[in-house]
């Protein structure tokens, strides 16, 4: 989940490759679409799908308590650092660490 959560210009081999791959084993040629292909014929989801699908996995077993506890320390809602309702106060943050300190940031 995390490795595909980065610049688009790394993923586009990725994609490519993917892309290729289906081609290759499902006999499409080179300017037809693989939409029917992706999500009738073989059983694989675009590499866009499948981060989606996982991030929302992940979170719906974060927010149902399924996840091992060391994960859940990762995350911290909003409205646990203020005592106070705000329109953020559902978001989630993550602590990122930079060079020099570390910061909290919102997904």
């Amino acid at each position: 989940m995390i490795w595909a959560n980065t610049y688009q210009s790394t993923l586009k081999p990725i994609r490519k490759l993917q892309k290729k791959i289906i081609r290759i084993i499902t006999f499409f040629r080179i300017y037809s679409s693989l939409y029917p292909c992706f999500f009738q014929i073989l059983p694989i989801l675009p590499l866009d799908e499948l981060y989606k699908r996982k991030t929302s996995l992940f979170m719906f077993r974060y927010f149902n308590n399924m996840i091992p506890v060391t994960l859940k320390k990762v995350f911290t809602l909003n409205n646990d650092l203020r005592g106070h309702n705000t329109r953020s106060s559902n978001k989630i943050l993550i602590d990122v660490y930079t060079r020099l300190k570390k910061i909290k940031t919102g997904v």
